[in-house]
C-alpha cells in the first residue's frame, strides 16, 4: 500500500466525521473476527503458529493452561 492511497481514502472518510471512525472501527473488528475464524478452524498448530507470529511467547500461551 502506498501514502497516498492511504491519504487519498483518509481525505474521502474525513467527511463524513465521526461516522467514518465508528464505520472503521466495525471494518477492522469484523475483519480480524473473520481472520480469527479462519485460524481457529485450521487446527491448534495454526492457531500457536499464527500467536507466535503475532509476538505472543511461548510462556504467554501456555500460561493461560495454568490459570
Amino acid at each position: 500500500m502506498d501514502k497516498a492511497t492511504v491519504n487519498k481514502v483518509l481525505r474521502k472518510l474525513r467527511k463524513y466525521g465521526t461516522a467514518a471512525q465508528e464505520l472503521m472501527d466495525d471494518f477492522v473488528h469484523d475483519e480480524f473476527a473473520r481472520q480469527a475464524s479462519v485460524v481457529n478452524n485450521q487446527g491448534m498448530r495454526e492457531q500457536v503458529e499464527y500467536l507466535l507470529s503475532n509476538g505472543y511467547s511461548e510462556d504467554e500461551l501456555t500460561e493461560q493452561l495454568e490459570r
